[in-house]
């Protein structure tokens, strides 16, 4: 998937991060990603290790598979809460699964709970979960060239500079309001909000020469239909990141 190779910059702090996942393969990988992001990871295989970890060591944040064999991760962050009653502070759970039901999101958001995703599979998903994490305005910050070709649509402007401005304009109207309506839709789970905004964005952007952004949107309308509005969101906002780069760049008239 495109979006998979979208890099940002790393988080401005390391953090210490306990991985609670019972899946043999998935801590590794899960774990080396993590190191090579910068931060320092300990590794629980059961809920009831996780909690023995929380209660004799500091984390930063723990990333915790909902599904675990002895204590599931809704139990063991219902144990994590007791616990700080009694200890006191609040460790930020992320409740990782591959469940796109609302139901389930609701019972870990319950149980106290920061916050729900679905399980990342790259480094990029992994990278923009810590980022709106550890520090939300850092996915605003992400350095990657804006990817639209002026040239391209200087052409279809017909070499003329005001004509060029006006498609530019029209372009950052429509754009913002397909934003609207797209993150609407992630919050009201409209399926086909979600796709209709997010085609016509892509269409647009093609239009422009922004392909890889086009590509990006177009992902977007097929977790619309797929109905996946977990990896949807988190899409959103590296699109979201990436059109305020290239908004800036276009409205400059950097070549």
């Amino acid at each position: 998937m495109l979006a998979d190779e979208i890099s940002f910059s790393s988080p401005p702090v390391c953090l210490s991060i306990l991985l609670a996942e019972d899946n043999p393969a998935s801590p590794t990988l899960l774990a080396r990603m993590l190191e090579k992001l910068g931060h320092a990871v300990t590794t629980a295989a059961t809920g009831r290790q996780a909690l023995t970890c929380v209660v004799e060591r500091r984390f930063d944040l723990v990333l915790m598979d909902v599904l675990m064999s002895d204590m599931d991760g809704v139990t063991t962050a219902v144990a994590v809460r007791e616990k700080e009653k009694v200890l006191g502070g609040h460790i930020p759970i992320i409740a990782m699964s591959d469940s796109t039901a609302q139901i389930d999101r609701q019972r870990c958001l319950a149980a106290g709970m920061d916050r729900y995703t679905s399980k990342p599979r790259t480094a990029a998903e992994l990278e923009t979960i810590l980022l709106a994490f550890s520090d939300p305005d850092a996915i605003q910050r992400a350095t990657r060239p804006a990817n639209w070709s002026r040239t391209e649509v200087m052409e279809r402007a017909g070499g003329d500079e005001n004509a060029l401005t006006g498609l530019v304009d029209i372009f950052v109207k429509d754009e913002s309001n397909l934003l609207a309506e797209m993150n609407r839709a992630l919050i009201t789970q409209h399926a086909e909000l979600l796709q209709q905004a997010t085609l016509k964005l892509g269409e647009e952007l093609s239009y422009l020469g922004a392909l890889e952004l086009s590509q990006i949107a177009r992902e977007l309308a097929q977790l619309g239909k797929k109905r996946d509005f977990i990896k949807a969101g988190e899409l959103a906002l590296v699109l979201q990141s990436r059109l305020s780069e290239m908004d800036a760049v276009m409205t400059g008239a950097e070549p």
